[in-house]
């Protein structure tokens, strides 16, 4: 924003109406928009030339909270445009800001301006601000030159809101305007109330309270049509005098914003939400390529550091890492790399991080030597060894033991508390893992082996949580659970769609028919079910075998009421970065030949979408879901492409975890983002992993043992049924499929689709917390994600809450159960406590909670069932009449309908 000298402030006027009563308001002009700003605040300006149309209406952000407007400068040209600028639009030059003070009156101006609004708009915002509009008290001393340029201004809104009456105008000052403007306006802004920034002097300075209690004057006029918002600024560290700022901005009625002076930090509001992002840098140069999908810290950390709620962001340490303030998105940053390019750079970027309060973590190596010049500013001792003869004398590992050392060298951390402590003969100390003040570190050998399989040396959990000083009283995110019940979902690759099967040969030709009549009509829950194209088509790989019918079943079976349709893509890929990097020239193992095809992203994505949705569906479903094939090891252009085409993605991943092999490592990650776009890992591996490439086909049946082990001390994954069709093809596999549907429909589950699922994943990148007091947090997100959990029993006050159905304890941790508003108020403590769910089969919709009345809505894709919570003191009442009740125990009462929507309303004395 450009700022007027204060002798230029005076004179001014007042402004009346605006947008309907915003809380929260900011602005961010950096590279890289935080997607948090469009769910934490109602009104967010962002620069336009930072911002790409899928920020605003990417998967990610369907469902953002935010009026988000482009800033736009309309007194002023940058100078950077200036090249593309008609010289007659120039009226004089700001030194201050290198930028040129351009005629509103020109007709042509204005032209480019309502070009670049149209622009603007195309991208997906809601609105612009308007900056610089007071630019012309800088040349201007001529009261007859005002009034013209003044003129033009008043023209110019007047135009720009009849020409987009829905989008919202707001405006930095232009006082003189305003009763002349006052119905064609939104929002009202305002700088530098309290201090301003001197750019000569580089100094914040305190405005003269006379010049102060002029522009209050005409603020309070203003406050009492519409919102007034006050921008204030300060150093990116200084949180407390921002928030004494805020204080101060509020009780004059104003809506506050303080930020630093380049609006380039998330800034603070009472919006502000909690930071949740975790850094995590690898080095690619020991990577065959470069996609932090093959790093150590992807496979072996992103884990634990997702189940504490923290959204993994990755980067090459080989490419420039965030320079300046970071703190206000960064909650820690975890190095897993042996060594980096510039040690002594890389040692004072992460000094600045800890001195910023980020927690950081090392695994394997510091990054830098071991010398007392890098590790002293850590608070860790480092000195020769005497002797190389370590000897373990404290430390309890988890899945296996250390690696013994011979270090030349010993070092201690001075105020840590050790993990793994080792002695020599000269009674000197080694500690190679241990939890410090800034976060902790496990040296080479102690946080992972590798012996043949990954094995950890210390436990995760516990040395990320006691490491990143995991509040447990802190809710997180959580993607296995709703309605208190552990989420299922079944997901079919398209594979063996049209292979033969000896299943009941008098009524069954292909295990596509199998599937369907066997599996799909039977265990009537949410299936999600996906066709490669190039497997049926008549143009595909198979010219010669029954198209018409492997078609028909297609199109019966993707019609079906509980089957959502997907594409496995049009020549399944099985080598994706090898088919992209020779766009199919002369590979012929990389995918199903198909005769004068080419590979191309487009028509394996969009392409094979357009044929299910078009030809084997004939427009009556959409396919909104993308399944990954092959090694589903994918180029950022094919998951950006998903994007842009509005599809969810799946697949990829290696959740195989068994009673066999028991190894935590052998549990994925939730997905991997590339760049801004994130792939979806398929939660639990397939039928052909499990069974060997189908060599033992029963032995589908373990992935029981991976649901079980799973959720055994740790709940860290939904149930995910994945298979192929040719699990249809022999009575031994449909036997061993028939074993995992029956097994997970006995457990407590909530059935739901797959793209239910995919939205709840994404959902967690884009959900913010904010703590209000010691025991109160506003949550927001799309309405998808409606769980958290407390790494704690807790007790939820659902009357003082807002969006909460209800709260259940397992496994000494608290699951809260939220509707589908994205808009939330969690308040601890039991309060009146009289009615709540305890768990359901459907997912709530919405909650009503309003003195001694609850009303909570169901909906879901079997029969309604519900546990509640509920004193003798309630009564309940349903909108259905054939509601069974009854009661399980003390204080819980269990509903069933034969409907699968149903609302329970609840009236507490």
């Amino acid at each position: 924003m450009k700022r007027l000298c204060l002798d230029k402030l005076l004179g001014l006027f007042l402004f009346i109406v605006g947008v309907s009563h915003a809380t929260c308001v900011s602005f961010f002009y950096g590279d890289n928009p935080p997607v948090e700003l469009l769910y934490s605040s109602d009104i967010v300006v962002l620069e336009p030339e930072h911002v790409d149309r899928e920020l605003l209406k990417g998967i990610e952000t369907y469902n953002r909270k935010s009026k988000v407007l482009g800033y736009i400068s309309i007194g002023e040209v940058e100078k950077h445009r200036i090249d593309k600028t008609d010289l007659k639009w120039i009226l004089g030059k700001n030194r201050n800001w290198d930028s040129y003070i351009a005629d509103i009156r020109n007709p042509s101006y204005r032209k480019y301006l309502l070009q670049r609004i149209k622009k603007i708009y195309q991208k997906g915002f809601d609105g612009v601000f308007l900056d610089t509009i007071d630019s012309y008290q800088r040349i201007f001393d001529q009261k007859e030159d005002r009034l013209s340029y003044e003129k033009g201004l008043v023209s110019f809104i007047k135009n720009l809101k009849e020409s987009f009456p829905d989008k919202v105008i707001a405006i930095n000052r232009g006082f003189e305007i305003y009763n002349k403007i006052k119905d064609y306006i939104d929002l009202f802004v305002i700088e530098n109330l309290f201090t301003y920034y001197s750019p000569t002097t580089k100094q914040f300075k305190t405005i003269p309270e006379k010049e102060r209690s002029y522009i209050l004057k005409l603020l309070q006029e203003i406050k009492k049509n519409t919102d007034v918002v006050v921008i204030e600024y300060v150093k990116p560290e200084e949180k407390e005098k921002a928030y004494k700022l805020i204080e101060k901005i509020e009780k004059l009625g104003f809506i506050p914003f303080v930020s630093n002076y380049n609006l380039s930090i998330i800034g603070y509001n009472r919006c502000t939400p909690e930071p949740r992002r975790i850094l995590l840098l690898y080095n690619s140069d020991y990577l065959d390529i470069n996609d932090p999908v093959f790093s150590y810290i992807h496979r072996n950390f992103q884990l634990f550091a997702e189940y504490f709620g923290l959204i993994p962001e990755f980067r090459d340490v080989n490419s420039p890492l965030p320079e300046g303030y970071i703190a206000d998105r960064y909650y820690a940053i975890v190095s897993w790399v042996s060594d980096v390019p510039e040690p002594a750079n890389f040692h004072r970027w992460i000094l600045d991080k800890i001195n910023q309060g980020i927690k950081v973590v090392f695994i394997d190596s510091f990054g830098f030597p071991p010398e007392e010049k890098y590790l002293k500013p850590l608070g860790i001792k480092v000195y020769p060894a005497k002797d190389k003869n370590w000897k373990l004398k404290k430390g309890k590992w988890f899945e296996i033991e250390p690696l013994p050392s011979e270090k030349n060298f010993s070092i201690y951390p001075e105020n840590g508390n050790p993990i793994f402590l080792y002695k020599n003969n000269h009674n000197q100390t080694y500690v190679p893992a241990s939890i410090t003040q800034w976060g902790g570190y496990a040296l080479e050998g102690t946080y992972l082996r590798n012996i043949n399989y990954d094995f950890y040396v210390i436990n995760p959990f516990e040395f990320v949580k006691n490491a990143l000083k995991i509040d447990r009283k802190i809710p997180i995110p959580d993607t296995t659970t709703e309605s208190g019940r552990r989420i299922l979902y079944v997901h079919i690759d398209g594979d063996g769609f049209n292979q033969k099967s000896i299943v009941n040969i008098k009524k069954y030709t292909y295990a596509s028919e199998v599937i369907e009549k066997e599996i799909i009509e039977k265990f009537q829950i949410p299936h999600s079910v996906s066709i490669i194209e190039g497997e049926i088509a008549p143009w595909g790989a198979y010219p010669n075998q029954n198209h018409e019918k492997l078609e028909k079943i297609a199109r019966d079976l993707l019609l079906k009421e509980n089957v959502e349709p997907a594409s496995h893509s049009f020549s399944h890929p099985f080598n994706w970065y090898g088919l992209y990097n020779s766009q199919g020239v002369g590979e012929s193992n990389y995918n199903l030949k198909i005769k004068n095809y080419r590979f191309s992203l487009k028509r394996e994505i969009e392409g094979s979408t357009e044929y299910i949705k078009n030809r084997i569906l004939e427009g009556k479903k959409g396919v909104k879901l993308f399944f990954w094939t092959g090694d589903c090891i994918i180029p950022m252009d094919a998951l950006k492409l998903t994007y842009k085409v509005g599809l969810y993605n799946i697949n990829g991943g290696d959740t195989t975890i068994t009673t066999e092999k028991p190894f935590l490592s052998l549990i994925s990650p939730l997905g991997i983002n590339k760049g801004k776009y994130f792939q979806l890992y398929a939660q639990i591996q397939n039928d052909n992993v499990y069974t060997e490439n189908f060599a033992v086909p029963y032995r589908y049946k373990k992935v029981i043992e991976t649901f079980k082990l799973t959720d055994k001390n740790y709940r860290l994954k939904p149930i995910d049924i994945y298979y192929h069709f040719f699990s249809g093809s022999l009575p031994s596999s449909l036997k061993a499929l028939k074993e995992v549907y029956s097994w997970a429909l006995s457990q407590e589950v909530i059935p739901v689709y797959t793209s239910d699922y995919t939205k709840i994943a994404f959902d967690l990148k884009t959900t913010t917390i904010r703590k209000e007091g010691s025991d109160t947090f506003t949550i927001k997100n799309n309405g998808s994600l409606r769980t958290i959990r407390f790494e704690d029993i807790v007790d939820i006050d659902i009357k003082q809450s807002k969006g909460v159905a209800g709260y259940r304890h397992i496994k000494g941790r608290t699951y809260v159960s939220l509707d589908g508003t994205g808009e939330y108020k969690v308040k601890l403590g039991k309060g009146d406590n009289n009615f709540h769910l305890v768990s359901s089969n459907a997912r709530v919709m919405k909650v009503e909670t309003r003195e001694n009345r609850y009303s909570i809505l169901l909906k879901g894709y079997l029969p309604v069932e519900a546990v509640f919570f509920m004193k003798d003191t309630c009564k309940i009442k349903t909108t259905l009449e054939n509601a069974k009740t009854v009661k399980i125990g003390a204080n819980k009462i269990q509903i069933t309908f034969k409907e699968k929507e149903a609302k329970i309303d609840a009236v507490c004395r």
